[in-house]
């Protein structure tokens, strides 16, 4: 079984929040343990975002601008949670993934990234990421 931990912004409408509670939905119903983290902003029950309908989320607030603290809370919950794998979708989630499982010690899970879209910021640092 995989712990995998998906982090995303929020779940409001949209493709790539479909797409992230599909793969956890299915990997759930093949015996993985997945769940999403929500950095932005936390489920809006209104009918706005996308019911999590069995997926266990959680919101875990991020600041405004480079909030390291943010990493280092990301960090801490990734170990509580015994995660296997990071699944860090689009920009801003990958780079606060990476920022949280560096350096990279035993105990600490896996990163996979993946990109949606081309990366929203277009200075130097999107172009590093």
């Amino acid at each position: 079984m995989q712990r995998v931990v998906h982090l995303i912004h929020s779940l409001e409408v949209g493709g790539l929040e479909r797409v992230v509670l599909e793969l956890a939905r299915r990997a759930r119903r093949e015996g993985h343990e997945h769940r999403i983290v929500l950095c932005d902003r936390p489920f809006d029950p209104s009918g706005r975002d996308f019911d999590p309908l069995g997926v266990p989320w959680e919101c875990l607030p991020r600041g405004p601008g480079l909030d390291l603290r943010f990493a280092r809370r990301l960090r801490a919950r990734l170990v509580e949670l015994r995660a296997d794998v990071v699944h860090a979708h689009n920009d801003t989630p990958i780079a606060y993934a990476a920022l949280a499982l560096t350096p990279q010690r035993v105990g600490l899970p896996a990163l996979a990234a993946t990109f949606h879209t081309l990366p929203c910021h277009g200075g130097l640092a999107a172009r590093m990421l």
